[in-house]
């Protein structure tokens, strides 16, 4: 689709700028390589539009410069920055009754000479671009008739046409559903990538960000608060302190890449219960979110090393008993799991499926029976279909509950047992 120019490195060197007495961007320094994907993201009010204005010479910087292959953008004539950077800006106002296709060849306007007419190349790029974002069969619609879905690709399509080396978007995919915004993004990450396209784009969609771009800009109030790789920029700590808003993130396990999910807070329980989770095998991360969202930080053993309980545990900043990975568990591991059992008032024992190499969890939590702790077991009537050890595991489970346990049907009534726990009236 793109002619075979070089890549540009953009440098954007100690940039301010204000409305008025309002600063808006306050010495914003990076150096994006030709070709990057990059992502810039950040609350409302942060200057993310204004930023992207001052690198596509809408605004011009009041303090520090931007440089594109080293040159002084506002020394570049606007004829030749045009054939180099296209915008897609958030809002796009066409009043007239333009078919699509006509709207993309005026991407075609800075390739022109003076009163030169679109020809049969221009054409073919034109088609190129809708048919790379999904419009082709749109092309002798009037615009005006689109939704703005579908409008914006064709404004996309508009700025591809225009063959650009760096490619500047203001939250890009704001007016498409899922299925449009994945193609999207996966057509500007083959510009980036097979094209060599510097893609730099305004974001508001976290994940999205995380998962197409090869790095991040995070501004906070004007400034770079973090760049970086998604996985060193999306922190925990980096997206609470910016956004205000408490959050998990994890890796998501189909590109292992950072997954960043809201933390809705459950009415915190107001005790000092201390509480260990047994678990293993994926059975127990749901409880130990619930758990932490309801303000307590349970301790859990034994676990594998990368079993997706480990994992939740890790991410949680959770006190873990550990295990190597796809190994029972050690009689060391046991001790350690014990001497935790004996510092909780509270026990949990998940749905686990059992097996010759974890019976020794279980006995962990016949040991806290008998050091008399409550120990509430999750699902202890669907054991059967998860024992693997000829009837042992359904046995002593049956006995535990005999002996006192306390069985419960799901987390809401885990939780319900500890609120009243910590109002004293178990």
């Amino acid at each position: 689709m793109l002619e075979g120019s070089p890549k540009l490195d953009l440098v954007v060197d100690n940039v301010s700028f204000a409305y008025a007495s309002r600063s808006v961007l306050e010495d914003v320094s990076f150096h994006i390589r030709g070709g990057d994907f990059v992502g810039i993201i950040g609350p409302n009010g942060s200057g993310k539009s204004t930023l992207l204005k001052n690198m596509s010479r809408v605004l011009a910087p009041q303090g520090g410069a931007i440089y594109l292959a080293e040159e002084d953008l506002e020394k570049i004539p606007r004829g030749r920055l045009a054939r180099k950077i296209a915008v897609v800006p958030q809002e796009t106002a066409v009043n007239f009754a333009f078919t699509v296709e006509e709207v993309v060849l005026m991407g075609r306007t800075p390739h022109l000479g003076r009163f030169q007419w679109e020809g049969p190349e221009d054409h073919r790029i034109a088609r190129e671009a809708m048919e790379a974002t999904g419009i082709l069969p749109l092309a002798q619609r009037p615009i005006t008739t689109l939704s703005g879905g579908e409008r914006q690709r064709a404004i996309i399509a508009q700025a591809l046409a225009q063959q650009p080396r760096v490619l500047l978007l203001d939250e890009p995919t704001s007016h498409l559903d899922i299925s449009h915004q994945v193609e999207i993004f996966e057509l500007l990450r083959v510009l980036s990538q097979r094209e060599q396209v510097t893609v730099i784009a305004n974001l508001h969609d976290l994940n999205l960000a995380a998962q197409y771009c090869d790095y991040l800009i995070l501004l906070s109030e004007g400034r770079v608060f973090a760049l970086g790789s998604p996985a060193k920029v999306l922190t925990p700590e980096n997206v609470e302190a910016v956004y205000g808003t408490e959050v998990l993130v994890d890796l998501n396990p189909a590109t292992n890449r950072p997954w960043v999910l809201i933390k809705p807070r459950r009415e915190p329980l107001e005790m000092e219960l201390k509480v260990h989770i047994i678990g293993g095998g994926g059975t127990v991360g749901e409880l130990l979110e619930e758990l932490y969202r309801s303000g307590l930080h349970p301790s859990i053993g034994v676990i594998n090393i990368g079993d997706s309980d480990w994992q939740t545990a890790q991410t949680l900043g959770m006190t873990c008993i550990m295990e190597k990975p796809f190994s029972p568990i050690s009689l060391e591991a046991h001790r350690q799991n014990l001497a935790m059992i004996e510092k909780a008032d509270l026990v949990v024992l998940g749905p686990v499926p059992w097996g010759p190499g974890n019976l020794l969890n279980l006995a962990a939590a016949e040991a806290a029976l008998q050091l008399h702790k409550d120990v509430i077991v999750l699902d202890a009537d669907g054991v059967g279909g998860r024992d693997f050890t000829e009837d042992e595991g359904r046995r002593r489970l049956e006995e535990l509950i005999r002996q006192g346990a306390v069985p419960a049907g799901s987390i809401d009534d885990v939780l319900d047992y500890l609120r009243k726990r910590g109002q004293g009236e178990n």
